[in-house]
């Protein structure tokens, strides 16, 4: 089995390479010049973490101003 090393793009056996924490697989050869990941792979990876607590704290806050819409326009709708 082959993998494509994320640092230089040689294709290598699965056993000469490494699979990094952001699930990017670097060669030993580009490991042993100290590169341990690339910047693009670790990007992806934190924007794919973050993404749910987001979504959530934007529903929460549209649900607030959902509450709210009324208070801050002065219509009156919900007045008695």
């Amino acid at each position: 089995m082959t993998r494509q090393c994320a640092a230089c793009s040689k294709i290598v056996a699965r056993k000469d390479c490494h699979k990094n924490r952001y699930a990017q697989y670097i060669c030993h050869a580009c490991q042993a010049t100290g590169i341990r990941f690339t910047p693009q792979g670790r990007r992806r990876y934190w924007m794919r973490r973050l993404r749910a607590p987001l979504l959530v704290g934007l529903m929460v806050l549209c649900l607030i101003a959902l509450l709210l819409w009324p208070y801050l326009t002065g219509s009156a709708i919900f007045r008695p």
